[in-house]
């Protein structure tokens, strides 16, 4: 897939695209044990790009890890050889975990941000997320890894009347997200295969210690939404579900050449799982 896996131990700066709801804050976890505090960057409220760039050189040369809610093109802002790689997620399940995420957080700022009768149902929320947060909504896997510009709202957060007039036409963002994969990606996961795809990117890292305990995970039951609903969020992110149908086929030959590698790995992974969810309970009784 894609070019050649870097090593850990190349000189690199690996970059993590979070696409929204699709298991990026499990992997947060996993990725900060393997590397130094002054190697692993996290884009957050507190991390901002303003931060980022306020490093000295030296300070930056040093993140070997930089991971976040991107849009494709940090690696602009660094001087190393940067190689990326995210997780995409079948858009149907993604919008509606996305849709039951956001109406039960209360704290969260999409929450504040949409009005309640404006996400009311999950039609509605469908028809209304994109003039409030179109990286968030429709698309939004293909338009993170475009990474282009659709972040301009007025002040009432609708679209500027010229860009919305950009987005008629969304053929170009797919792409765009074509061409950065093969230029500047070195993997896709799968979220549906979110076990295998940590495997192999324990392989292409070099990392240890990838246990886990799932985090931020929101119901996604499709059987509780009709046809209608179901049909609607593929109309609206056809973008998307291209995508991932070719990155699944790609990732599935991927993970066919190294069967063995994962089917031994998993049982590992399987076993590390379990302790580490009985130590953090027994960690927690202890107190």
């Amino acid at each position: 897939m894609m070019h050649k896996p870097p090593m850990k131990s190349n000189y690199q700066t690996i970059i993590f695209i979070h696409l929204y709801k699709s298991a990026g804050t499990t992997l947060y976890n996993i990725a900060s044990r393997q590397y130094k505090r002054n190697e692993y960057w996290h884009f957050d409220p507190n991390h901002t790009l303003n931060s980022f760039l306020n490093l000295t050189i030296e300070q930056r040369n040093e993140i070997k890890f930089i991971a976040g809610h991107l849009k494709f093109g940090i690696h602009s802002y660094t001087k190393r050889n940067c190689k990326y790689f995210t997780f995409v997620r079948d858009p149907v399940t993604r919008i509606i975990s996305l849709y039951n995420y956001i109406n039960k957080t209360k704290d969260l700022d999409l929450h504040k941000l949409i009005p309640s009768n404006e996400r009311e149902n999950i039609i509605d929320f469908i028809e209304n997320i994109d003039k409030y947060s179109p990286l968030h909504g429709n698309n939004g896997q293909t338009k993170m890894i475009a990474g282009m510009d659709f972040c301009f709202p007025d002040k009432n957060n609708l679209w500027d009347k010229k860009i919305k007039n950009q987005l008629v036409n969304l053929n170009n963002v797919y792409e765009q997200a074509m061409d950065n994969i093969e230029k500047h990606f070195f993997f896709i996961g799968i979220t549906e295969y979110f076990d295998e795809s940590l495997i192999l990117l324990k392989k292409y890292l070099g990392w240890n210690y990838i246990y886990y305990i799932p985090r931020n995970v929101t119901n996604t039951k499709v059987k509780n939404f009709d046809d209608k609903i179901i049909n609607k969020i593929k109309e609206k992110n056809k973008l998307d579900a291209k995508l991932y149908i070719y990155m699944k086929e790609k990732f599935e030959l991927e993970m066919n050449k190294n069967l063995k590698y994962i089917i031994l790995n998993k049982k590992y992974l399987s076993l590390n799982n379990f302790l580490y969810k009985n130590y953090r309970k027994i960690k927690y009784f202890l107190k």
